[in-house]
């Protein structure tokens, strides 16, 4: 992930969600990556998965925003991996500015993924490594 100079003390930068919503992110970098560990609850066997990794980032204003994420191919369906694990300088606060939990934030940028087009640029990684989905 990388690292912004406008984040508070803690690492996060604090915006609302309708800010989030509204902010102009673009894919930074994503590539394959075979060392991502896939739960077994989504794959019968880590040979049938294909993985690799996301990051996007934007901004809101003056403030730099990251979230990153790994992804897989599973059963020819492109799916976010671990969504507990996803990388984020973002932390989520009320309309009154007081922040919300970590899990809320995450549930929320899982939400924000699912609305990316990530899916067409981790395709062409697929195929162009030679992969058959």
């Amino acid at each position: 992930m990388a690292f912004f100079m406008n984040a508070a003390p803690d690492g996060y930068v604090r915006i609302t969600l309708s800010q989030l919503r509204s902010a102009n992110l673009h894919q930074l970098e994503s590539a394959l990556d075979p060392s991502i560990a896939v739960p077994e609850e989504i794959a019968s066997s880590p040979d049938d998965v294909i993985t690799g990794f996301s990051e996007w980032a934007g901004c809101y204003g003056k403030l730099n925003l990251s979230i990153g994420w790994d992804w897989g191919l599973v059963g020819g369906a492109l799916v976010v991996v671990n969504p507990g694990e996803i990388r984020t300088n973002i932390l989520l606060m009320n309309d009154q500015g007081y922040d919300e939990s970590r899990s809320f934030t995450r549930v929320q940028i899982v939400e924000i993924i699912e609305s990316l087009p990530w899916r067409d640029h981790a395709m062409q990684l697929i195929l162009a490594g030679g992969h058959k989905p």
